[in-house]
């Protein structure tokens, strides 16, 4: 998969799902229609964390539902949530934008049924054009926003890099709300760089700060959004994006998983999955400005999904981490 096939998978969907013969008729009232928050950026930005927060903290007698996608085959899961017994999590993993508009659009519909909210949290390699004629086409829902999240200690560096700065800047283009996440990470005066970089690539955005700390989940709710802007031009990707998945097949030292992962080259994009180091296994996750390692207790298989830039690089990352590409 590359970001180019991805866009041009996307912009085909866009024309196919304008000319659906069962879409709705927008000049009639949505008072019977669900509002839908479509939650995009890029790999690694924060995405989840702030679904989970809002999943788990949100208000009460409220029901949100949830659908979850992502790139690769690691699944979501679900426990991160299940300590609210009221909260419906639908999950289609893979691409939304490489799954069929007919399979996003039956998840779209059961979501909307029984809920006063649903967030699509996009893979960070979707298009948000494409999902949001998707959800504009549904009798069912409305488009209420289009919420981006951004790494703050990332961004710079993902719009100047040609394999990743035009999908970057389309999601910031297509966004309502922009929510800077990790902003606990930067000092005042590099914060306020990076709010004027967004401003250029997307004027008159609101930006929302979120930190660990204080995630900015609230940002998600509906009731401020005025409607996509779908008739922007497409922002064009100089490169592509290689998505692998790795199976592990031979377990590696602690060390040399830390070192890995400390030592990550800016060719790999996102990582994510479980591996096993000195007969335990771990979840794992990472960009080239960040990583987790946690410990889990069930014995993993060791399977791991890889973003990156360069067939050379993924490859020298996963034989590093004992994995084989598949």
């Amino acid at each position: 998969m590359t970001a180019t096939l991805t866009q041009q998978w996307a912009s085909l969907q866009m024309h196919l799902e304008a000319h659906r013969p069962d879409r709705p008729d927008r000049s009639a009232p949505r008072a019977t229609t669900t509002p839908v928050v479509l939650l995009t950026g890029f790999l690694g930005a924060g995405k989840t964390t702030l679904l989970v927060d809002l999943l788990t903290s949100g208000p009460p007698n409220f029901r949100i539902n949830a659908i979850v996608n992502d790139v690769g085959a690691l699944q979501f899961d679900p426990s991160l949530v299940a300590n609210n017994v009221d909260l419906q999590v639908e999950l289609t993993n893979g691409c939304a934008c490489c799954q069929t508009s007919e399979n996003l659009a039956l998840s779209l519909d059961g979501a909307a049924a029984a809920a006063d909210l649903v967030v699509l949290e996009a893979s960070g390699i979707a298009d948000p054009y494409a999902l949001a004629q998707v959800i504009e086409a549904r009798p069912t829902a409305h488009l209420d926003r289009i919420v981006s999240v951004v790494d703050a200690v990332a961004i710079q560096h993902q719009l100047e890099n040609p394999y990743t700065a035009g999908l970057v800047a389309r999601q910031l283009v297509a966004a309502h709300v922009v929510i800077l996440a990790k902003t606990d990470r930067l000092g005042t005066r590099e914060q306020d760089q990076v709010v004027a970089l967004i401003s250029n690539v997307a004027p008159g955005r609101p930006v929302v700060c979120s930190s660990t700390a204080k995630p900015a989940s609230s940002a998600l709710l509906a009731g401020t959004g005025v409607g996509a802007g779908l008739a922007c031009d497409m922002v064009a990707s100089d490169g592509q994006l290689i998505v692998v998945t790795a199976r592990q097949t031979e377990e590696i030292s602690m060390a040399d998983l830390r070192h890995t992962f400390e030592n990550q080259s800016r060719s790999i994009i996102r990582s994510k999955g479980t591996l096993n180091a000195e007969s335990r296994s771990y979840l794992v996750q990472s960009t080239w400005t960040d990583h987790c390692i946690q410990s889990v207790a069930a014995r993993s298989n060791g399977q791991l999904t890889i973003v990156g830039t360069t067939a050379a690089a993924v490859a020298d990352f996963s034989t590093r981490l004992g994995c084989t590409v598949i």
